[in-house]
């Protein structure tokens, strides 16, 4: 953070974080709505979906797990991990702060494990690519936002990209 407000200002730090964690909010909620969707279509067929609704929105763990025992539907499970799930946390606006420095500082190596060098470019799309490639492996289990990590990452480029075409004197 430090490093990026001697750069930036920590008015335009701050323009930026918030741009990235917003962007990285806006991806991860628009797909998770979509795939919502779906799954309410899907279990439509099966059971109601105000029943679903109802014990989601009573919070009430024991009836929710009757229902899963009664259903033992693996997309109902989903449908209630979904809407119980908040998107919480700062890494899509770190995904989005390490994708501008990999523009700004394409050249700059990094060692893995101290001894194998690495170039930012390499390095962040290697990790841009694995978290698009956990997203569409939807692995229940992961318990991480890899589509918040996406949208940070994307916004920051953009950000970055428009900063240094609009002011280049200023920027770096």
């Amino acid at each position: 953070g430090a490093y990026w407000e001697q750069i930036w200002g920590p008015k335009r730090y701050f323009i930026f974080y918030l741009a990235a964690a917003f962007g990285s909010f806006a991806l991860y909620n628009a797909i998770g709505v979509y795939h919502l969707q779906e799954l309410k279509q899907q279990l439509s067929q099966q059971m109601s979906l105000q029943e679903i609704d109802n014990w989601i929105r009573g919070n009430n763990v024991d009836s929710l797990n009757e229902a899963l025992f009664k259903y033992n539907s693996a997309e109902l499970e989903e449908y209630i991990k979904l809407n119980m799930t908040p998107m919480v946390g700062a890494s899509g606006a770190i995904s989005g702060l390490m994708a501008a420095f990999a523009v700004l500082f394409p050249n700059t190596e990094f060692r893995l494990y101290f001894a194998i060098p690495v170039k930012a470019k390499y390095l962040v799309t290697a990790y841009f690519l694995f978290d698009v490639y956990m997203a569409y492996q939807n692995n229940a289990d992961d318990n991480t936002a890899h589509l918040a990590h996406i949208g940070g990452a994307i916004v920051g480029v953009i950000i970055v990209l428009f900063w240094r075409k609009n002011d280049r004197s200023n920027f770096w």
